[in-house]
């Protein structure tokens, strides 16, 4: 079993509307999926046709909110070893594999980059967007677990 140092909640990924929790253990970030799009696929109605898309709207956020608790709900139940397989759209960051970290804070908003090196490949950046209220939190949990040779800016 690994040890869990921290957990990042709210992390946007590709888009906005791709939400992510970010756990970091001693060895690697997983990165488990909380929201997405295609959780809740859209309907069209007649009735949004004449009074809009907002009615509709506010019933899908209670569905976006129950599958979000029931999501991370099953990700404490498992061992950590287990949670990059319980959906195809987690993914994890192995820090053997970082060659730099960047926390920035801007006015609105702040994130979190990670720089990978592959094997044979092309340096990637994966890049979370994060409430901005979380920048603090990030910066701890990335100077616990990994050496200050990997931080490029603070």
């Amino acid at each position: 079993m690994e040890n869990v140092v921290g957990i990042l909640e709210h992390a946007s990924g590709h888009t906005h509307d791709i939400v992510y929790d970010l756990l970091f253990t001693r060895d690697r970030a997983i990165a488990l999926i909380i929201r997405h799009p295609a959780d809740i696929p859209y309907k069209f109605s007649v009735t949004e046709l004449f009074i809009g898309s907002a009615l509709g709207r506010q019933g899908e956020r209670g569905d976006r909110m129950r599958i979000a608790e029931e999501r991370r709900r099953d990700y404490r139940q498992r061992p950590t070893d287990k949670l990059v397989a319980a959906d195809d759209r987690n993914f994890e960051i192995l820090y053997t594999m970082v060659s730099a970290v960047e926390v920035s804070r801007s006015l609105f908003q702040s994130y979190l980059k990670f720089t990978i090196q592959r094997p044979g490949a092309h340096e990637i950046a994966i890049r979370f967007t994060l409430p901005r209220e979380s920048a603090p939190l990030a910066r701890s949990l990335v100077d616990q677990v990994l050496s200050a040779r990997h931080k490029k800016r603070q």
